[in-house]
């Protein structure tokens, strides 16, 4: 035995038993709630307002939710100069892809808005004119759940005589709490001055790329 309901307007459920409360809508096994878009519809949706509780789900097309990403570049030749001793943030002055993640130039810190688990990458380069001291990379997170400030992914190398620039690459996984905060910071001990991101050091550019995987 079966039963269906069929009607081409819109059915709300919330106002038919008043003042008993909401009702409740119960699928037996089989069952399916189907939006049929193609009987003089343009379009069909289920919309839920309040908490819906899903074991599965299955779908023959996409099921999309919000995504919360971002990559963050500088220019090919647009330097930014580093104090010998002097850990600098790196200022990102352009957003290249992403959703979700609050950007403004010149970006140095990047704010996660909604708590999960993010992949986190990031590069930069060195100007290979000094064959002094050494360079380094890394990301410092300060987490609001704390507060706790940690250092992740830091890379330190030897100048290179042999080398017109150095490049720095770096990447992490790790739960960010909402609010949590994220920079790349860069260092460098040559005794002077000391340019990243300088001409002829592609073809990867200077970058930053935050995203998060899932709850």
């Amino acid at each position: 035995m079966s039963a269906s309901i069929n009607t081409p307007v819109a059915l709300a459920l919330g106002g038919l038993v008043p003042p008993q409360g909401p009702p409740t809508v119960t699928i037996g096994k089989g069952g399916a709630i189907t939006i049929d878009n193609t009987v003089g519809a343009s379009s069909g949706a289920v919309a839920i307002t309040g908490t819906l509780a899903v074991t599965t789900i299955t779908a023959t097309g996409d099921i999309t939710w919000p995504h919360y990403s971002i990559e963050a570049r500088i220019p090919s030749g647009v330097n930014q100069t580093l104090t010998s001793s002097a850990i600098t943030s790196i200022a990102f002055t352009t957003k290249f892809s992403g959703t979700g993640i609050a950007f403004s130039n010149p970006q140095t810190v990047f704010t996660i808005p909604v708590s999960g688990m993010y992949a986190i990458s990031y590069h930069t380069t060195f100007a290979g004119t000094s064959v002094v001291g050494t360079r380094a990379l890394a990301v410092r997170v300060i987490d609001p759940v704390g507060p706790v400030t940690t250092t992740y992914g830091f890379t330190q190398i030897a100048a290179d005589a042999g080398s017109s620039f150095l490049g720095i690459s770096g990447a992490f996984t790790r739960f960010l709490a909402a609010g949590a905060t994220v920079e790349v910071q860069a260092t460098q001990i040559s005794g002077g001055n000391l340019a990243i991101n300088v001409v002829n050091s592609q073809p990867v550019p200077t970058y930053i790329l935050i995203d998060r995987l899932h709850d």
